[in-house]
């Protein structure tokens, strides 16, 4: 028997559901080694800001983005608050819509803005 806990729930994120959203890592993931573009993918669990559950299908460039700010453990990156942003690119030869994570960045302390200010 195949322990498949954790395994893609098959809803996964879109450009329309992306553009411009926040969403929070729900889950560790797991690397997705049976995918159509002939190598891994990193699949983390994440619920949208409208409370949507799907799976994010992660691109290298974004993963190297939430590492650099989480940690190199994606057990570490649950809870975690991350933005999207969609971008139109040359894959293949076709124009496809690619969408990038990025750890959202809290807002600063107002109170240490208004100090700062001249």
């Amino acid at each position: 028997m195949v322990n498949i806990k954790g395994y893609s729930t098959g809803n996964f994120l879109r450009p329309e559901d992306a553009r411009g959203k926040i969403a929070v890592i729900t889950g560790e993931g797991f690397l997705n080694t049976d995918t159509p573009f002939d190598r891994e993918i990193l699949e983390i669990p994440i619920r949208l800001d409208n409370d949507t559950e799907l799976t994010y299908g992660m691109n290298k460039t974004s993963s190297g983005n939430l590492m650099e700010a989480f940690g190199e453990d994606t057990k570490d990156w649950v809870g975690k608050k991350i933005r999207f942003e969609v971008l139109k690119q040359n894959v293949k030869g076709a124009m496809k819509e690619i969408i990038y994570a990025y750890p959202l960045e809290e807002s600063p302390d107002p109170k240490v803005v208004e100090e700062k200010q001249f």
